[in-house]
């Protein structure tokens, strides 16, 4: 896992679940935080469960792709308040 915080907006906390040991992490949310994973070996099930509190109304919470294979990809923001879930 990269793990890169430079402090800032919207802080998440993420509970990842057998997808490796690390439990959480916090991030202080300015523009250029992220956490990075290795790669995901997608099948036809797979599950992901994670927890956020943010005060922000915008941000990426989750993307993913199939590193341009096919142009696939999954994403979850938040959109006016709301989380989106984007897929293709």
């Amino acid at each position: 896992m990269i793990y890169h915080d430079s402090g800032g907006l919207l802080t998440l906390l993420f509970t990842l679940i057998d997808v490796q040991s690390v439990s959480a992490i916090i991030l202080s949310g300015a523009p250029n935080s992220y956490a990075r994973y290795p790669r995901w070996a997608h099948s036809f099930e797979n599950s992901l469960s994670f927890e956020f509190k943010t005060k922000q109304s915008h941000g990426l919470l989750l993307y993913t792709d199939d590193g341009g294979v096919n142009g696939n990809f999954y994403s979850i923001s938040i959109s006016d308040g709301r989380v989106q879930l984007d897929f293709r």
